[in-house]
């Protein structure tokens, strides 16, 4: 058992265990000659009312978000479909994270997640399906205790979404 005064150590998902989804939508970006971080301006304008703000609190499907995350780049002076931002949220795990992980429950502590995600897709920015053999499946496994935006109806940074954590961890 650690020392340590804490006992939890909580993460984010996606740019944390993930690699940056910001790092897909640039690629993204580049492919549709749009300018750099353009897709983290249309989700930065209205960020409690947009689109992702939407969809990431499953307030809307995915068609839903598809034409209003549209209608906000355009708004913006870009054509992009939501559904081909939704396309390349999936990031690939990094495996020092996973280690990390795996040292930190070694050492006594409590590990737990909250991520803003979204509910339709498969990767790490959506909704865990439950799948086993899911490779981010194994390594939500590690957490005792998980709070997914699509799922509890509240995202970060929304204060509440973190004191359901910590009643969560008691």
């Amino acid at each position: 058992m650690s020392l340590s005064p804490f006992a939890a150590v909580i993460f984010d998902f996606g740019g944390v265990i993930t690699a940056s989804p910001f790092e897909a939508f640039n690629r993204l970006e580049d492919e549709r000659g749009l300018p750099q971080d353009f897709i983290r301006s249309v989700n930065a304008a209205n960020p409690h009312d947009n689109a992702w703000a939407k969809f990431e609190r499953a307030e809307i499907d995915a068609r839903t978000f598809d034409a209003l995350f549209e209608a906000e780049a355009e708004a913006l002076g870009h054509q992009l479909e939501g559904r081909a931002v939704l396309g390349v949220l999936s990031g690939s795990i990094r495996p020092a994270m996973v280690r990390a992980l795996d040292q930190l429950a070694s050492a006594g502590y409590r590990l737990a997640c909250i991520t803003n995600n979204v509910p339709s897709g498969h990767g790490a920015g959506m909704a865990r399906s439950g799948d086993t053999k899911d490779a981010y499946e194994q390594v939500f496994a590690r957490f005792e205790a998980v709070i997914e935006s699509s799922k509890a109806g509240v995202r970060k940074p929304d204060p509440r979404i973190y004191q359901m954590m910590c009643a969560q961890l008691g």
